[in-house]
This record gives C-alpha cells, structure tokens and sequence, in this order.
C-alpha cells in the first residue's frame, strides 16, 4: 500500500512539484559581482514556507484519504476520514513542522534537483509509518 503511495501519491507529484518549486525559488543566487553562487536563507525561508504551508499539508490529507479508503469497509470511508482528519490533522500538520522543516533544509540546499523526491520518498517512509 505504501508503496504504490511512494510512487502514485508522492513520487510523480513531487517530481513536478520540486522542479516547479526550485525555478519559481531559487536558494542559491548569485554573488554581486561574482560568478559563484551562494546560500540565498531568505529564499530558503520563502521555499520553505511555500512548501510546507502547501504542498505538505495537501499530501497529508490525500494521505489520511488513501489510507483510510484501504482499511476498512468502503461503506464507511467518508465518516472514517472525517474523523481522521478532525482527530489528527491539526496535531499531525503541526508535528509535521518539527520532522520537515530540518529534512526539507537539507533537501532544498545539498540534494541536487533531480535526487530530491529519492531524498524525500525515504523520509517519506518514516512519516508514513508515523502517521
């Protein structure tokens, strides 16, 4: 079951998702009268914020969605979800914060683009049995 989330759920959305994010935000921009690049934190701030303000928040609730459609009778899904989300999503979007926004720092600024969603399905799987 997580694995096809891995693949289906995060992997391919997060692909597109980190490539559009990493063009509209750079984190490393250019020195003034240099060639090199260096470590832009307020863009780094802003990607984070964009990111874990949007994108991780929606992952967490078509998680709960997935999760909830395979366990359990289908006849019960919609009040099981319901109250997932009203029970846990708030606590979870918030201890999300604590674990993410280290993981995504290190992603945004030492993982190159085109590794980023192998970086974050790994982690992907310790959120996941977490949650």
């Amino acid at each position: 079951m997580l694995s096809i989330w891995g693949v289906f759920g995060n992997g391919i959305p997060g692909t597109l998702w980190f490539r559009w994010l990493s063009l509209r935000i750079p984190v490393y921009l250019p020195r003034p009268g240099e060639s090199k690049t260096a470590l832009h934190l307020p863009s780094l701030c802003r990607l984070l914020s964009v990111h874990l303000c949007t994108y991780a928040p929606a992952s967490n609730t078509v998680f709960y969605g997935y999760k909830e459609a395979f366990s359990g009778d289908a006849a019960t899904w919609a009040a099981r979800y319901e109250r997932r989300m009203r029970q846990e999503f708030v606590q979870t979007t918030t201890f999300s914060l604590l674990f993410w926004i280290p993981a995504q720092s290190i992603n945004f600024t030492l993982v190159p683009l085109h590794l980023r969603p192998v970086y974050e399905n790994s982690l992907m799987c310790v959120w996941n049995a977490f949650l």
